[in-house]
């Protein structure tokens, strides 16, 4: 039967697998942001199964069911589903019924009747869903195109609405769905959402006043037909996440990302200086293939490098950190490398001296 695997990035074998719940099917599975724990939900006889699984060897710690049918089968589209920073709390959709659960304590809770959470353009995909990381509120757009927030854990709602843009997506393939992603801050006090104009707002998650709405870039026709495959043009977005601390918000669209600064410009001084070292060989021969590498230390910000040689991009920047390169050519080269995301700074060169091939 089905198993569950947790697998770290830096081993090709698993950490633990354990078998799914007898007889489950309709899996999804979700780890805690934090890491603390593996969330399942699994369908048995229209019974949703949750189990909260300990991350380091797999076993249930906590189990609740839920007999209000199961989650989305889609294969194409993620579940309703969303998880707290520490794996305790789960929010779904099922049945177009808004639960919350709190796995530790069993108490299950769901949203007053009378709030239409069906509408036009949910055809095969479920309403976008989102769970503050302290699971303390909820977001859902609802089938009348609005952002609605409760409280947690008692579903209180919110005094207050935003309009949501509902974009269709995949309109060219046998599964056509709506998008209007939402996410909250690491700290909860912001909510992003798709405006009607289908740019990306930003707005107190207690008032629900906007704070900013970033304009999406308009995608350029892909194809003679204006679209791209199944239909999109490219400047959906189809997911929003705030950066950790809060300092940006990246939105990935159906042809890319894209990526806006949620507050000032870090002036020069705020920008960390970091010592790079740039190690590669020193003499070599024409024709004969070399790697120079760019190592260092001392931060959490994934950036790019930009390599020349003598003076001259050595290809695009990227994230890698090395440099593959043939001089075809006798002479004495730079070889230089500098870092690119505009907070964390710094360069390294070394000189590199080519004799001629051997004949």
């Amino acid at each position: 039967g089905p198993q569950i695997s947790l697998k770290t990035l830096l081993t090709e074998e698993p950490q633990w697998t354990v078998d799914a719940p007898e007889g489950a099917h309709n899996i999804t599975v979700r780890m805690a942001p934090t890491g603390a724990r593996v969330v399942v939900a699994a369908c048995r006889d229209q019974v949703t199964l949750l189990h909260a699984l300990a991350i380091d060897d797999g076993v249930v710690e906590h189990a609740v069911e839920l007999e209000d049918g199961c989650l989305s089968p889609n294969f194409m589209y993620e579940p309703a589903m969303a998880v707290s920073r520490d794996g305790l709390r789960v929010v779904l959709l099922l049945g177009r019924r808004l639960i919350s659960v709190d796995l530790r304590e069993g108490d299950i809770r769901r949203v007053p009747v009378g709030v239409e959470l069906e509408g036009e353009g949910h055809r095969y995909g479920d309403p976008a869903l989102a769970l503050s990381p302290a699971g303390d509120r909820v977001a859902l757009v609802t089938g009348d195109g609005q952002v609605r927030v409760w409280s947690l854990p008692d579903f209180r709602p919110a005094d207050w609405t935003l309009p949501a843009g509902m974009l269709p997506i995949n309109q060219l393939s046998y599964m056509p769905s709506v998008a209007s992603p939402l996410a909250f801050s690491d700290d909860g006090q912001r909510l992003a959402w798709v405006t009607p104009e289908a740019d990306i707002g930003v707005a107190d998650a207690s008032s629900g006043a906007t704070l900013a709405v970033f304009e999406v870039p308009r995608a350029e026709p892909a194809t003679e037909e204006g679209v791209t495959p199944f239909g999109n043009r490219g400047d959906e977005p189809l997911a929003l996440q705030f950066l950790p601390k809060g300092e940006g918000l990246v939105a990935g669209l159906t042809g890319g990302l894209a990526l806006w600064r949620c507050d000032a410009p870090p002036a020069p001084a705020a920008q960390h200086p970091m010592r790079v070292l740039l190690e590669g060989p020193g003499t070599l021969r024409a024709g004969q293939p070399a790697i120079f590498t760019a190592t260092h230390l001392g931060t959490d910000h994934l950036h790019g490098h930009a390599f020349f040689v003598d003076g001259e991009p050595a290809g695009e920047a990227s994230t890698e950190r090395r440099l593959e390169w043939t001089f075809e050519a006798p002479g004495v080269y730079e070889v230089r490398v500098e870092l690119m995301d505009g907070i964390d700074t710094g360069a390294a060169a070394t000189t590199v001296v080519v004799h001629p091939a051997r004949r």
